[in-house]
């Protein structure tokens, strides 16, 4: 794919049929070859690592909020996701101390 793909085109372009489900080391392989496109710009790839890197920051900091989420009490957990789904300043009143780690958890990976 490399010599293929070798300064031969202007640019790339990715297109698949199925569910995007490649993990990160899959998904800088793909970036590699669009890196070799003659207009590719010349920083794509620290580009694609600093994309990575906030890919990766989020599913750790989505990791540590299910864990979290699921050691809740479940009627803690339940008014909370129906005020936050009603409103989400709503839960700001919610003053619960595992709810207080929840919502800076929202907080993050919303961010």
């Amino acid at each position: 794919m490399r010599y293929a793909f070798d300064r031969r085109f202007l640019k790339t372009v990715f297109l698949t049929a199925t569910p995007f489900q490649l993990d990160v080391g899959e998904l800088r392989e793909i970036f590699k070859l669009f890196a070799r496109a003659k207009n590719a710009p010349q920083n794509l790839l620290d580009q694609v690592e600093g994309l990575l890197d906030s890919v990766r920051n989020y599913q750790r900091q989505y990791d540590e909020f299910e864990e979290t989420w699921s050691s809740l009490d479940p009627l803690i957990a339940g008014r909370f996701a129906e005020l936050y789904e009603r409103d989400v300043s709503s839960v700001a009143n919610l003053n619960d101390p595992s709810v207080l780690v929840i919502k800076k958890q929202i907080a993050k990976l919303r961010h």
